[in-house]
């Protein structure tokens, strides 16, 4: 899992890659935020419960900065499926960058007394540091699911509260990206290798609803192609972009995604047959279409749909056969 988190975090922590994130989903393609006024920050914060130091550790990090003064932070953390704790931890990411401001103004009175200690005794004239401003802290969530994300951003409505607190319970609101569902204008602002990120997880939502895409791209237009390839791998729970370069050499002039979708749909249907084959029985064929469908990024919940439709299985019965062979406890 730790690798896995490595290759997600390294394409998006490009300076160039990070601004233009920014700058598409929260300035609208507006070119407000410059990769040279971004400074990498420091990922892990710590706190303390019940005695005991714990880390935590985002997925990326960068301050926004006008010379020498901070003005914002920025935080990027990617989700592949639905999970109500995310909005725990984003709170905590949060809480830690303003818990630091306040530490690094605690620094400067310090230092400021100390000096006005420093001239009592000495004589010396001084110059108090001014205390720094507290800037604000953006953290944006980007879902890399083809469904929609289900579930509230609201912090509230993930807590039970008991009558009468309603009113003194601080909410907290997720600011949360559907990468697949970005529109085709959307995804045109994107300057960067993200771009092509998000054709990909566009184009494939597209084709599961039957919608043609016009993206077409190829390695050429990548700038941090080792990046891309490890990001789409981990995204995908797949290896099958680290052969890219070598199938889009091979295939010429044909665009990016139509070399992916044709390989992967050409490896299911392989996979499917042979293992039908060999085992005499339906199961093989199941087994080899529910692994295909995973490693053209479909969902565990469209897996099953696609299973009982071709196969003319029993939900139940399909839904069991995916959580068995996916490995997995739920859907």
């Amino acid at each position: 899992m730790a690798e896995k988190d490595f290759r997600e975090k390294r394409l998006e922590d490009f300076d160039d890659v990070f601004a233009d994130i920014i700058n598409v989903l929260v300035f609208n393609g507006d070119q407000k935020v410059d990769a040279s006024d971004l400074e990498t920050g420091m990922l892990r914060s710590g706190y303390k419960v019940e005695e005991k130091f714990e880390e935590q550790e985002r997925d990326s990090k960068k301050y926004w900065k006008s010379g020498h003064i901070r003005i914002a932070v920025f935080g990027l953390e990617n989700q592949t499926g639905v999970d109500s704790d995310f909005i725990f931890r984003g709170f905590g990411y949060d809480g830690a960058e303003y818990r630091d401001q306040v530490r690094r103004r605690n620094e400067v009175r310090r230092k400021n007394a100390a000096a006005v200690k420093e001239a009592a005794v000495s004589g010396k004239k001084f110059v108090l540091e001014p205390l720094p401003d507290f800037y604000p802290v953006v953290t944006l969530v980007l879902y890399f699911g083809d469904t929609h994300w289900k579930g509230s951003l609201h912090l509230k409505d993930h807590l039970k509260i008991p009558d009468g607190l309603e009113e003194y319970v601080s909410d907290y609101e997720a600011h949360l990206f559907e990468i697949a569902f970005l529109s085709d204008e959307q995804v045109k602002l994107f300057k960067s290798d993200f771009r092509f990120v998000a054709e990909y997880f566009v184009a494939s939502r597209k084709r599961r609803e039957g919608l043609t895409t016009e993206f077409n791209i190829t390695v050429d237009h990548l700038r941090h192609v080792e990046e891309f390839i490890e990001l789409m791998n981990a995204l995908t729970s797949s290896d099958r972009f680290s052969a890219l370069p070598k199938l889009i050499k091979e295939r010429g002039g044909d665009s990016m995604m139509t070399i992916l979708f044709d390989e992967a749909e050409a490896r299911g249907e392989a996979r499917g047959e042979a293992r039908g084959e060999a085992r005499g029985e339906a199961r093989g064929a199941i087994r080899g279409a529910i692994q295909a469908y995973n490693e053209m990024g479909l969902t565990p919940l469209d897996i099953v749909s696609k299973i009982v439709n071709v196969f003319s299985l029993k939900r139940e019965d399909a839904e069991a056969s995916v959580k068995d062979i996916l490995k997995i406890q739920s859907l």
